[in-house]
């Protein structure tokens, strides 16, 4: 197997030069003015990371949301929508509204929309078409960028990376060899770092990150709650499962973060079925599923929020599978220090 992988990456080496050159053309490009970058009439803030994903933006984008909402702070959220059917412009929600199919926005800002309360939720494959949407129609003080650290085109004020703490220095390779997007080096561009997952891993260390940048470093947390939710957003005490054993069924980008957030709430996990980020469940999955209960002599069906919807629709049409009532989602909330939300309310104003 070592020799099989040896061989893949040999023949992958030229990919990776090419993608390291494109890279680095781009963002030179960006750095002297040749490829433009435009601003919107209101703050900018964007959360994005360096790695391919599975550092907390989304349940980051969620806690931040908030915390300007009580600030008196009017904000919308802008996404890109991955993994969507639809194209260009669309309003997730208006603040009041939620979607009814995750198809039609990707999963992220589905999961986005259902969380917030009276605020607005574009994506737009084209950020600055769908800032401008919004400053149209809702004219919001504050636009957050959910994963737009490598989207250039729009200005920002404020420039947020997340690195997850649970990696090691092998995940820090460029694509096709990591998972890095781009090098660490661009760090550089970035105006505060954090720390993400710090309470389930402690990599990367302060001094790692300080070669690469200037930026303030900070910390956070992703902590679940004492509660489980099923298919129709009840919420069950987690003691109620702890005399039980349950199949984790994920498709994230940090699936070892699942699992340990499982682990923290003394919960008994049979097996975990990972499939890749932003997977789309299909009837075969469901069978796959089903054998892992029987096989493993499972309880229950545990989810990530971003999952659980993608699941049950899913499941709710299986002639095989029909039980959605097993399915239970676990959700986890992106936990800022107080100084790291201070630092970026001071630099807005």
């Amino acid at each position: 197997m070592d020799r099989l992988n040896k061989a893949v990456l040999f023949l992958l080496a030229p990919l990776g030069v090419v993608y390291r050159f494109i890279i680095w053309a781009r963002n030179r490009f960006y750095d002297v003015g040749i490829f433009p970058s435009k601003r919107l009439p209101c703050k900018v803030i964007s959360i994005g990371n360096v790695t391919l994903g599975g550092t907390g933006k989304t349940p980051a984008v969620i806690t931040l949301a908030k915390y300007f909402q009580k600030q008196d702070a009017s904000v919308a959220v802008l996404s890109r929508g991955y993994g969507r059917k639809t194209k260009k412009t669309v309003l997730v929600t208006d603040g009041n509204e939620t979607p009814l199919d995750w198809r039609d926005v990707g999963d992220e800002a589905f999961l986005i929309a259902h969380s917030l309360n009276s605020i607005p939720v574009v994506v737009d494959n084209n950020r600055f078409r769908g800032g401008n949407f919004l400053i149209k129609n809702y004219n919001p003080d504050v636009i957050i960028l959910d994963d737009a650290f490598q989207h250039r085109y729009i200005k920002r004020d404020i420039d947020i990376v997340l690195l997850n703490s649970i990696e090691t220095p092998r995940n820090h390779r460029l694509i096709p060899f990591g998972s890095l997007r781009e090098p660490m080096g661009q760090l550089k561009r970035a105006d505060i770092i954090i720390l993400s997952k710090a309470n389930l891993g402690d990599f990367p260390k302060d001094i790692y990150i300080e070669q690469f940048s200037e930026a303030s470093l900070h910390k956070a947390e992703i902590k679940a709650g004492d509660f489980l939710k099923d298919k129709d957003n009840n919420k069950i005490p987690v003691h109620n499962f702890h005399n039980k054993k349950g199949v984790l069924v994920t498709s994230v980008g940090s699936p070892d973060g699942v699992s340990k957030t499982a682990e923290k709430m003394n919960l008994s996990i049979a097996t975990h079925l990972r499939f890749r980020d932003h997977h789309i469940y299909n009837q075969n999955d469901c069978k796959k599923i089903h054998s892992a209960l029987k096989e493993k002599k499972g309880d229950y069906i545990l989810t990530t929020e971003k999952d659980v919807f993608k699941l049950c629709s899913v499941f709710e049409k299986n002639n095989i599978l029909k039980q959605p009532s097993k399915i239970y989602s676990m959700p986890v909330r992106f936990v800022f220090q107080e100084k790291t939300l201070n630092e970026i309310w001071t630099q807005l104003l």
